[in-house]
């Protein structure tokens, strides 16, 4: 999945809203996918698990992108007025960067994947960089 991820600017000529992102096809609109990141962050874990540092580093700084993207879909009040009860979407994500829906399952992916990306990071022996 890593392998259709748009990963930085000078290799995406399409916008840098799209880091992080995922494709089908490169130059596809970008799918900021938090079910993706959950399947990707368990390979961290996977890696973790098998001592291959120098993989679970890798899965890392890419899901590090991938959070970043995923946050252009957070709904903060400025991103809530076109709700009909703004107050239930606020802190939630959307479905698309495009969409101002609210799904259970984006939301429930994206904490998911965020709560173990957190965890990840704040492990003694992470090393990302």
């Amino acid at each position: 999945m890593i392998e259709h991820m748009y990963i930085s600017k000078n290799t995406n000529k399409n916008t840098k809203d799209y880091i992080g992102g995922f494709y089908y096809n490169y130059g596809d609109h970008v799918y900021q996918d938090a079910s993706k990141c959950e399947g990707i962050i368990s390979a961290y874990y996977l890696a973790k698990y098998l001592k291959l540092e120098k993989k679970a580093n890798w899965i890392m700084r890419h899901m590090v992108l991938s959070a970043k993207g995923l946050m252009k879909k957070f709904h903060c009040e400025q991103s809530v007025y076109s709700h009909i009860a703004p107050q239930k979407a606020l802190n939630s994500f959307r479905f698309k960067l495009t969409r101002q829906w609210v799904r259970v399952d984006s939301v429930q992916h994206a904490a998911c994947f965020l709560s173990r990306l957190y965890h990840a990071l704040t492990e003694k022996d992470t090393n990302i960089y």
